[in-house]
């Protein structure tokens, strides 16, 4: 059996898609996926290695698991972090393999070194790895097929060439007020509610266009007991415009500091990591609370207002 080694996790999701028809949204992506799956299956074959792109909360370990269902096989979900081996990795597929093979899922996989990321090349090339004490060359070939789907959320750091051996990649955009709304509604109702279409559009427009923040919201209202729109904002402490608490702190610091500073400003004064301001900071640019200028971060007059509002619900 596959073991827990690092951050090997399974799912329990009551509000987890159960079907590509209950996956709203990303129309392109899911299309492209299920032509490269039909094929595969027709070869009596798993779909090719692929590479999913998109912000975090926007459903890609949910299109993993969509791919895993389809094709009826087993599935790990692996969290990639900083302090994540490659070895560790490498016992994990020798015994997925030894178990069967499946789909495995490697969610932020930037998170690898360069040097790392070299040794997933003969897995998409050559189905194989190299292991063994600092890679010393010794090779595992696959007997059962092991597809690997990888995500991230900065493509940047990756390597141009793990880049080029997912092929063309799955770039998850940005949802709709209207999908939103819809995805409010399907878990809502999941969850054995019955919400207006007020509540839907509200609480959808706070989930600030991810699905993640959008579940967050309604395990709220399942605790309240409730699908009233203002005090599940209240409790989840999240705005209107989809801000937390994060997001606040990200604008109160700038304000604070003369209404434009840079990152590390920020960073000190928030006391938020580096890495979680700029990932935060893309909702905020989105909604044109801040603008980047050669001078650092802006607060325009609508990131004044929002923030304000927030101050005055505390």
């Amino acid at each position: 059996m596959i073991t827990e080694e690092e951050n090997y996790k399974t799912s329990n999701n009551p509000l987890a898609v159960e079907s590509w028809d209950s996956y709203i949204g990303q129309e392109k992506v899911k299309e492209r996926l299920q032509v490269k799956i039909k094929a595969a299956m027709e070869r009596y074959e798993q779909m090719d290695a692929a590479l999913i792109l998109g912000q975090s909360g926007t459903g890609k370990s949910s299109i993993a698991r969509l791919i895993a269902d389809e094709h009826a096989v087993p599935f790990i979900d692996l969290m990639i972090t900083p302090n994540f081996s490659i070895s560790a990795l490498n016992n994990i597929l020798v015994q997925f393999d030894e178990d069967g093979g499946g789909i495995v899922f490697l969610d932020e996989i930037h998170n690898f070194s360069k040097k790392d990321q070299h040794y997933l090349y003969s897995i998409l090339e050559d189905n194989c790895i190299t292991y063994g004490a600092k890679h010393s060359g010794k090779r595992h070939y696959f007997v059962n097929a092991v597809t690997i789907i990888a995500a991230t959320t900065d493509e940047n750091l990756l390597t141009k060439a793990l880049r080029g051996r997912f092929g063309a990649p799955y770039r998850l955009g940005a949802y709709s007020d209207k999908e939103m709304g819809q995805i409010v509604e399907r878990m809502a109702i999941k969850m054995g509610f019955t919400p207006t279409i007020e509540e839907c559009i509200a609480l959808g427009q706070a989930a600030a266009g991810s699905p993640r923040q959008a579940g967050d919201l309604i395990k709220t209202a399942r605790d309240l007991g409730s699908m009233a729109i203002e005090p599940i904002l209240e409790l989840a402490e999240i705005t209107r415009d989809g801000l937390t608490v994060d997001h606040i702190a990200i604008l109160d610091s700038i304000f604070n500091l003369g209404g434009i500073t840079g990152l590390e400003n920020i960073t000190n004064h928030s006391g938020r990591a580096k890495d979680d301001i700029v990932d935060l900071e893309k909702l905020l640019v989105r909604k044109g609370f801040i603008e980047m200028t050669g001078k650092g971060r802006a607060l325009t007059g609508r990131g004044v207002k929002a923030l304000r509002e927030a101050r005055l619900k505390k």
